[in-house]
């Protein structure tokens, strides 16, 4: 009962925020309440220290950007498109470096990291460089009007509801407890019969698509994305959030 009195609780909270609070700052606290979320269930719950968390966030947030200026897809199909994308780039990139531990791995998501700033930067017909892409639309599904700060604010709270659930139940089930065991003693998981490999892989990739959902909810409430976005500090940012 008590728990269910707290969810309750938490829920009024979030919907009576944007009263309190400016509304795009309490867009940004969605967005960046799932963004630390998603990458705690990385370093948290399997101990992955990743230096490289804004290639995928930044990544989501260009991704969501673009399809919205260029092509027109509303939202929330570009944010959902984001995790997609984020998703996609992470398979290979995580696949890579989750091959090493500890140190290692955290400089070689650093690695990647910046070559995805490089790439953003250099690419300029369509990422605009240091410029960025601007005059990103908010244009809603089916035609609903989410022009103002306030309505995007309701508009975005289901979604990161969703992904904020989505990470409680990830690790709340039998996959998250073998994710704590690995952080613990990955060896010793592994003789236990865990496929510890895969294991990591998946929660990296879970964590990267989320960060890429929180970048796409992020960047329609701003309506444009910049350099900063896939910089190295914001990696750092989260980190530092996550550990507080």
């Amino acid at each position: 009962m008590a728990r269910k009195i707290g969810w309750a609780a938490l829920l009024a909270a979030g919907l009576l925020l944007p009263l309190r609070v400016y509304p795009v700052l309490a867009a940004d606290i969605l967005a960046w309440a799932l963004f630390a979320t998603a990458f705690d269930i990385m370093l948290g719950y399997t101990g992955l220290l990743s230096f490289g968390q804004a290639a995928f966030f930044g990544g989501g947030a260009y991704t969501a950007g673009l399809l919205a200026q260029r092509l027109g897809v509303p939202y929330p199909l570009n944010a959902l498109a984001a995790a997609l994308a984020t998703g996609l780039l992470a398979l290979p990139l995580m696949g890579l470096a989750i091959r090493r531990r500890g140190i290692y791995f955290a400089m070689i998501t650093l690695a990647f990291g910046q070559m995805v700033f490089y790439v953003v930067n250099e690419w300029r017909p369509l990422t605009g460089g240091e410029n960025g892409v601007q005059g990103i639309p908010r244009q809603a599904l089916a035609g609903f009007d989410i022009s103002s700060s306030t309505a995007y604010y309701y508009a975005a709270f289901p979604l990161a509801v969703l992904g904020l659930l989505l990470c409680w139940r990830i690790v709340r089930s039998p996959f998250g407890r073998v994710l704590l065991a690995i952080r613990e003693n990955d060896v010793r998981t592994q003789t236990l019969g865990y496929a510890v490999y895969r294991y990591k892989l998946l929660a990296a990739v879970l964590s990267c698509a989320l960060s890429g959902l929180a970048g796409g909810i992020w960047v329609i409430n701003h309506g444009f994305v910049a350099l900063d976005a896939v910089h190295w500090t914001t990696s750092g940012l989260v980190v530092i959030m996550v550990l507080l």
